[in-house]
């Protein structure tokens, strides 16, 4: 499980035709000839200098030739593809297997050390470098970031690279990963007179902050919805959270219990995803049909950083189930608690139809909480909750969409309403309206209730910026457009769904992280 080399290049046009980075460990490297030598077949290649691993590297994908000119280590039938895996050729044999991921035009590549005998590859699976030096890279991506085009080696985040590796990976196995721990580390943020000889330090926390308790937690949420207003018809929807936790918390080891609580009108969680850190949790025991409240249970020890502590999903309710719903709003609440001070907090989401025409669409909400948790000896069950984005009988935004005409010509009417459980104040709020399949736009008479209509500069787009409130008379915007578009002469702008009158509208607005998308069809 250890690194034979690093290298950081950049891409043709980012940066210069060179390696901007490169690490190589001799250590591993006499490894790796001994694995390689001691087969059937001596299948041990070296690695060459950097000029010629910029140049594979660039053979690789394609970017050295033109890419109608057939390269037969590249373009042949034989060639079996295992991306991000790659086989690079160069002059005393093939380095395989060669990682490499792409972040803001740099390639991030290292060559792991294969652990076997055998003449033969191994499967990917069998080799523990590969995924290993897969996350090392995406870590040494965030490590470095952008960087400017006229990028070279002594840049000062190519240099920091250095000081990490060393941390992260001495002498080429890799032991941390995690850049905030890494950071601590080399600037001395360690305190071991808190650790005990006889306590286990996790993997994942190899750094114990000195700071003040607080626990911070982010649910967010995203609900795709069809609405018809049809009797016959039922509404659906599909949920989809995550529930993020940042914890600041002293100790080698610090325990932390958090309560999900579903309450018994609303369906309860499906496919729970947890973290790793996650010791126990306790299981769904839900009958078919059975609508109670459900708690979930997780024991976790957190790492330093934030992480996201479980997925999760929700299904419509039935048609019995929806008939149960009372209303009422409900603020968010999921029960927290540590050693030292519980907290709490819960959600609660249900939806039913509103709209004149049949609706698709998307909605992201967030809700923040920052529960501080101070050491006490006798912990004190405490209630924190924050305001409900929507009550649960309804979605945060209703529209009316409809548009008629021919190609040359169409008539747009849209109509927006905001549910009056949601507070009336964005940062900012948006509507983007495409058309496809058909010319450019060459004359737009709109008519707006609020705010402004612009003309995007491929002149495919109507962009109507609402602003940062609705009318509070009535919480609605409207908009009717007049188009004319050109002949259409190019087959860039194609679209398998808007054909004939199929089209769509895109609203999207941030206020309490709330974004909204809205997909109509009218036929």
């Amino acid at each position: 499980m250890a690194l034979r080399a690093l290298w950081v290049i950049p891409l043709p046009g980012n940066g210069p035709p060179s390696v901007l980075f490169s690490r190589k460990y001799p250590t591993v490297e006499k490894r790796a000839k001994i694995y390689g030598e001691g087969g059937e077949g001596s299948d041990y290649v070296k690695i060459p200098n950097e000029t010629e691993i910029y140049k594979a590297v660039l053979d690789e994908l394609g970017l050295q030739h033109p890419p109608d000119k057939f390269i037969d280590s590249r373009d042949s039938c034989d060639k079996v593809y295992q991306k991000p895996i790659f086989e690079l050729t160069v002059k005393e044999g093939k380095l395989w297997p060669v990682i490499m991921i792409e972040k803001f035009g740099v390639l991030y590549s290292c060559l792991p050390v294969v652990e076997s005998a055998s003449s033969s590859r191994p499967p990917l699976i069998d080799i523990p470098g590969v995924s290993m030096g897969f996350s090392l890279l995406f870590q040494m991506a965030e490590v470095v970031g952008a960087l400017p085009r006229n990028v070279n080696e002594m840049h000062p985040k190519l240099q920091e690279l250095y000081c990490y590796l060393s941390q992260a990976a001495p002498f080429g196995s890799v032991i941390d990963s995690n850049p905030t721990t890494i950071k601590a580390s080399i600037t001395g943020r360690i305190h071991t007179q808190s650790i005990s000889a006889h306590t286990k330090q996790p993997a994942w926390r190899p750094v114990v902050p000195k700071t003040k308790p607080q626990l911070h937690f982010a649910t967010t949420e995203q609900i795709r919805a069809v609405l018809y207003n049809r009797p016959d018809v039922d509404d659906v929807y599909q949920l989809y959270g995550t529930v993020t936790c940042k914890a600041d918390l002293e100790g080698a080891m610090p325990e932390v219990t958090v309560n999900l609580a579903v309450p018994p009108d609303i369906p309860p969680l499906e496919n729970l995803i947890i973290h790793p850190c996650v010791a126990a949790t306790d299981p769904l025991n839900l009958q078919p049909g059975e609508v109670t409240s459900v708690v979930r249970k997780f024991h976790f020890n957190p790492p330093s950083e934030m992480f996201i502590l479980c997925h999760y999903t929700a299904s419509a309710p039935s048609a019995d189930q929806s008939s149960t719903v009372t209303s009422p709003s409900r603020p968010p609440s999921v029960t927290m608690a540590r050693s030292a001070t519980p907290t709490s907090v819960s959600r609660s989401t249900n939806y039913s139809s509103g709209l004149e025409t049949p609706t698709r669409g998307s909605m992201t909400h967030r809700g923040v909480i920052t529960p501080s948790s101070e050491r006490s000896s006798s912990p004190t069950p405490s209630q924190l909750s924050f305001q409900a984005l929507a009550t649960p009988s309804e979605l945060p935004i209703k529209a009316a969409y409809e548009m008629t005409g021919d190609e040359r010509q169409v008539q747009v009417k849209l109509r927006l309403k905001l549910s009056g459980s949601v507070k009336n104040s964005f940062e900012y709020f948006e509507v983007q309206i495409p058309f496809f399949n058909r010319g450019v736009v060459v004359g737009v008479d709109v008519n707006p209730s609020i705010g402004s209509v612009v003309l995007s500069q491929d002149r495919h787009r109507l962009g109507w910026n609402i602003g940062q409130k609705l009318p509070s008379r009535n919480l609605e915007a409207s908009l009717q457009a007049n188009v004319q578009f050109g002949p259409q002469e190019k087959d860039d702008n194609k679209d398998s769904f808007c054909v004939g009158l199929n089209t769509y509208a895109s609203v999207s607005n941030d206020g309490y992280l709330l974004k909204f998308l809205v997909v109509l069809m009218v036929i």
